[in-house]
């Protein structure tokens, strides 16, 4: 397959908003391009069916929950009304297609007969009665239809609301809201379809709102115990009723809200549902979030221990984070480190870009992708860093400049850069000329 087929395939099955079609397209499409022609297939078979891409790439879109603004719940008296105006409109349209055939028939008919010598007006005269009992039958055949196309929208109608008390009836609502539990130092979450969202507390207090639908009530806990905050469900939750709001999937979240202070351990895991932390201030904390087929971002959160960030098929995106360390792993999609400080940072996806722009790396930088591109931009001049990078299909760039599939250059700071079959760009800061002459 080549790449035109590729993309024209792929953007027929993307389900999402312009921008963001654009933009998957594009990614692609440079992706596919720095493989050179000689690969392009090749690449194209690694990245997978356009159909599983764009499959895959839209129900992420779906449970970041964009479009729609934001809300995913499901209207069944919308589709009920959607689905009989849409019957209703067939019904009309076969009626009128099949009356304006039977009269057009007639009065052609009726006009060549005219013509015709008088001695055959007794034939029209039976032609024409002939034709009146035609067009009766042709009435009622039609009627009889739009009657039964009627009793097919009623039972429907039915079916429509029988489904949606059966759904809403099978799951049971689990609501917590606690905001001033008792202070907890290390946190444990472990939940099935549910997204989770660690906030700062504004008071000073530790608290955790957990909303789920469930198949019974006992599946689910939430409890202190041994200076833990521990939130723990069993359930398949989030295929019960579909109304909610922008929370998550089914309005289901789970949200931890977590003064600054000093913590042991921070563990969260969810399949399905992405983890989300902005501004927390964590001293000695070791942070652990894990996810399955759903984002991590986080964004200005300082982080007194190391940071390990995992997801299968989703982006891992981190904005002004600071911590001593950080790995991060996802098999199908990128990772994004902008800003912030991160002395050792590890960076591993398999078919997705690493980019690392601005990030203050003091002790190590592993930046590795099996296919896809390697950005790294340094907060630092290149003498800084000791350099390795590889690629094997394409080129090293660095400030621009082409340097081959291998690139070698002294200095303190590790930095290890490796992909299959994309470009590694690699940029250093430059000092202003005054700062130059200020050294000097």
């Amino acid at each position: 397959m080549r790449k035109e087929e590729f993309l024209k395939r792929l953007e027929q099955h993307l389900v999402m908003d312009e921008p963001e079609k654009e933009e998957v397209l594009r990614y692609y499409s440079e992706y596919i391009e720095e493989a050179g022609p000689d690969n392009e297939e090749k690449v194209i078979e690694e990245i997978g069916s356009p159909e599983e891409v764009g499959t895959r790439l839209s129900a992420e879109f779906r449970e970041e929950g964009k479009g729609n603004d934001g809300t995913w719940a499901v209207d069944f008296d919308e589709m009920i009304r959607d689905f009989s105006a849409s019957v209703e409109k067939f019904a009309k349209k076969a009626w009128e297609t099949a009356g304006n055939a039977v009269n057009a028939f007639g009065d052609r008919l009726g006009e060549e007969w005219k013509k015709s010598e008088p001695a055959r007006s007794d034939a029209a005269s039976d032609w024409n009665r002939t034709m009146q009992e035609v067009k009766k039958t042709t009435e009622k055949v039609l009627q009889g239809t739009k009657e039964t196309a009627k009793k097919g929208m009623d039972e429907a109608r039915k079916a429509f609301a029988s489904l949606r008390d059966i759904l809403e009836d099978a799951t049971v609502p689990y609501e917590f809201a606690e905001f001033d539990l008792p202070p907890f130092h290390r946190v444990k979450v472990f939940v099935k379809n549910c997204p989770v969202v660690l906030h700062p507390s504004v008071d000073g207090k530790y608290g955790a709102d957990v909303r789920l639908y469930l198949r019974r009530e006992d599946e689910v806990s939430v409890t202190v115990e041994d200076d833990t905050l521990i939130v723990h469900s069993t359930a398949s939750s989030g295929i019960g009723r579909m109304t909610g709001s922008a929370t998550g999937f089914g309005g289901q979240a789970a949200e931890i809200y977590l003064p600054e202070g000093v913590y042991e351990a921070v563990e969260i895991t969810t399949t399905n549902a992405r983890i989300d932390a902005a501004g927390l201030r964590l001293a000695d904390a070791e942070v652990k979030l894990k996810t399955g087929n759903a984002k991590i971002k986080l964004v200005n959160c300082r982080f007194g221990g190391s940071l390990q960030a995992e997801t299968g098929n989703a982006a891992i995106e981190v904005e002004e984070v600071t911590t001593p360390a950080a790995v991060m792993y996802t098999v199908n999609a990128p990772i994004h480190v902008t800003g912030g400080s991160i002395d050792a940072l590890n960076a591993e996806t398999s078919n997705g870009a690493v980019n690392v722009t601005d990030c203050a790396v003091a002790s190590k930088l592993t930046a590795e992708t099996a296919n896809g591109p390697v950005r790294l931009k340094m907060d630092g001049p290149a003498e800084n860093y000791r350099v390795t990078a590889d690629t094997s299909n394409s080129a090293v760039f660095v400030d621009g400049r082409r340097m081959g599939p291998h690139y070698e250059a002294p200095g303190r700071v590790p930095v290890r850069a490796n992909t299959g079959n994309a470009r590694i760009e690699l940029s250093f800061l430059r000092p202003e000329p005054d700062e130059v002459q200020t050294e000097e």
